[in-house]
């Protein structure tokens, strides 16, 4: 039930009641209501909940005011409405203010139709603002509409749903489906009050600031116009103009056949083709003062050639020897004639634009690459990259590629039928492959073989060891020093792997394998075998050990398989380093207990403890930890002992033989 504690006030003769209520969800409310035809029944015109303004208007009709059809007027001389955030947030976005239309469905449900939010653009602490006009595409859930106009403090203009920065005065961007044809992103539409001729269409001018006095003047424009405005047969052309001095000029026209003009103040100087896929084509002089010609050739289609050369012999069986197009070059003789370069001098060139791909020089020398060719083909790049390509076009037909002196060889071939691998051979003259065996195989999908047809593995190597009972050497890798050889001289194999997707991906090196000298010493040599792997995103560090004499497992550091201990007076230290302690009494005929400290080790760490010898056949031992679950465990006869295992903070007893445990 509601309660009311305010006043009763007559204005203009109506009845309002002014009071607070506690709706839900609201701590308190200001109420200003009004009779609704019952003197006893009131209707809520004006609301302010916690921070918020309701108002439930009707139409009003005020005198000399006209009639007020809105819920929220307000009437003045100079109108203001102000939104104050009094967040002070200096983050993009932030401080925000927002006007929200929302709307209802003949169901019941309401949205929000759109809304205009103005908030602080960047993060700076200043005053920039930035405007969005959101609207509701669809279904869209409140305060998750599409921000289709963005203004921001800079003044630049984003029409769209902008995927990035509007970095620019006016920034339209169009999202559409389409993937291989053109997507409309504006219209320009010219209208005329007339009859519509040739001639007539849109234009898009431009205008720059002068440096003389400032002011703006036109530079530029672009119209598309009718020459044939009439409907169904229309006719249109791109123009372009400039200006020169003052006055706007038209310079280039594409018309409807895809020509190509150039206009001189009204005057057509281009050359127009024959067909009209081609845009444009010329035929001129290289320059006015040295002479030469300039033939271009461009084409209006990213699938038509721009120049096409072509010849053709006048007869169904030409003479054999007789080319349909000859390219000559040639130089001056010193008279009225010309003569044939000489071997270092340039016949013919291919570029692309200033980039020459390749050169013929006069002494029938050919370079891809360089202009220098020196040898009859010469490849050459300057990023190292070259490349050269033997390619066959036919089933189970292999390309070969032969080095051949002028008795021996080696040929190179593609087996097309199996896997295309790529084969070497042993050759005793041109296309002659000899009986020798195969060298080596590549597989297409990486895979190499050295003495095998076809490779199990990446790295497949096979070979005959001849002998059924001895090792064959297949793998055999040294190192030496140029300097004087010492302890941790060796090789490496590493193994790196990646560890986060991208392009590209994060790679990092998880595992190394080892293979070094402990000992230099001649005739005292020894080596090791030594296992890394990665932990913790740290480089890999050892783990595992085999060396001359014993091995080693990572634990707490290095871990040496066993020690030996003996007490000395009494005492004596278990090293927390080592998997396997044994432990031997003093020694000292005083018949008395031994005792063997042991330090915290590492979570998880696993180790033995063992009575191996009583020295004076009387002595007891013990293993004491600095913290465990139990004080010490004592072990009166060799060969009794125990297993223990530390969880991070105290030692345990996981195991016991013999030993009595405190």
């Amino acid at each position: 039930m509601k309660k009311y504690l305010g006043l009763l006030v007559l204005l203009i003769g109506l009845p309002f009641l002014v009071g607070w209520s506690p709706p839900a969800g609201w701590n308190t409310a200001l109420k200003i209501e009004e009779t609704d035809g019952d003197p006893s029944g009131f209707m809520t015109k004006l609301q302010f909940p916690s921070g918020g303004l309701s108002v439930s208007g009707r139409t009003a009709t005020y005198t000399g005011g006209g009639t007020i059809t809105g819920d929220v007027t307000i009437t003045k001389a100079d109108p203001l409405l102000t939104l104050w955030n009094t967040q002070h947030e200096n983050t993009d976005g932030g401080r925000q203010s927002q006007i929200i239309w929302k709307g209802e469905k003949t169901d019941g449900n309401v949205r929000q139709l759109g809304y205009i939010t103005v908030s602080h653009d960047g993060a700076g602490d200043d005053y920039k603002g930035k405007m969005v006009f959101s609207l509701n595409d669809t279904d869209d859930a409140d305060n998750a509409l599409q921000p289709y106009l963005t203004l921001l403090s800079s003044g630049n203009f984003g029409v769209g749903l902008i995927s990035g920065v509007v970095d620019a005065l006016l920034h339209v961007e169009k999202s559409s489906a389409t993937t291989n044809a053109a997507v409309e992103v504006a219209r320009l539409t010219a209208l005329s009050t007339g009859t519509a001729a040739a001639g007539f269409g849109p234009q898009l001018y431009f205008e720059a600031e002068t440096a003389t006095d400032g002011t703006m003047h036109e530079a530029g424009a672009i119209s598309a116009q009718w020459t044939d405005a009439t409907a169904a047969t229309e006719d249109s052309y791109l123009s372009f103009h400039t200006v020169a001095s003052s006055g706007l000029n038209e310079r280039v026209r594409i018309t409807s056949l895809g020509t190509l003009e150039y206009h001189n103040t009204g005057v057509t100087h281009g050359l127009t083709s024959l067909c009209p896929t081609n845009v444009f084509g010329q035929s001129a002089m290289l320059a006015s003062d040295y002479g030469g010609h300039y033939i271009l050739g461009i084409s209006d289609d990213a699938a038509r050639t721009g120049m096409h050369l072509r010849a053709v012999i006048g007869g169904t069986d030409p003479t054999d020897t007789i080319p349909s197009l000859i390219l000559q070059g040639g130089k001056a003789d010193g008279g009225t004639s010309y003569t044939a370069l000489a071997a270092a001098e340039t016949v013919l060139q291919i570029n692309n634009y200033t980039t020459t791909l390749a050169t013929f020089l006069g002494s029938g020398n050919l370079g891809l690459g360089t202009v220098t060719p020196a040898q009859k083909l010469h490849l050459y790049d300057a990023t190292g990259g070259v490349w050269s390509v033997i390619q066959t076009d036919g089933t189970n037909v292999d390309p070969n590629f032969q080095l051949q002196s002028k008795t021996d060889g080696y040929i190179f071939k593609v087996d097309e039928d199996q896997s295309q691998r790529l084969l070497l051979y042993g050759a005793n003259g041109v296309g002659t492959i000899t009986a020798s065996p195969i060298l080596t195989t590549w597989e297409q999908d990486g895979d190499v073989a050295i003495g095998a047809l076809s490779p199990d593995a990446v790295f497949h190597i096979e070979r005959d060891a001849v002998n059924t009972n001895t090792p064959k050497a297949m793998f055999y890798i040294s190192v030496t020093s140029t300097g004087t050889p010492a302890a941790g001289l060796g090789s490496e194999i590493q193994w790196e792997l990646e560890t986060a997707a991208g392009t590209p991906g994060n790679q990092e090196i998880v595992a190394e394998l080892e293979v070094i000298a402990t000992a230099v010493t001649g005739a005292a040599e020894a080596g090791a075998m030594i296992f890394k792997t990665m932990t913790g995103g740290a480089a890999a560090t050892e783990k595992f050990r085999v060396g001359a004499d014993n091995v080693s497992v990572s634990n707490a550091g290095f871990v040496t398989s066993y020690e030996t201990v003996q007490a000395a007076t009494e005492a004596g230290v278990a090293a927390v380093g080592k998997m396997t302690t044994f432990l031997v009494s003093d020694g000292d005929a005083d018949n008395d207990e031994d005792t063997f400290s042991l330090a915290d080790g590492v979570a998880g760490q696993i180790k033995y403890v063992v009575f191996k010898t009583d020295t004076d056949g009387a002595d007891s031992v013990n293993i004491t930890p600095a913290n465990g679950s139990f004080t010490d465990i004592l072990f009166d006869t060799p060969g009794e002992g125990a297993t223990l295992m530390f969880d991070g903070t105290n030692w345990h007893v996981v195991s016991n033989n013999g030993g009595t445990i405190t």
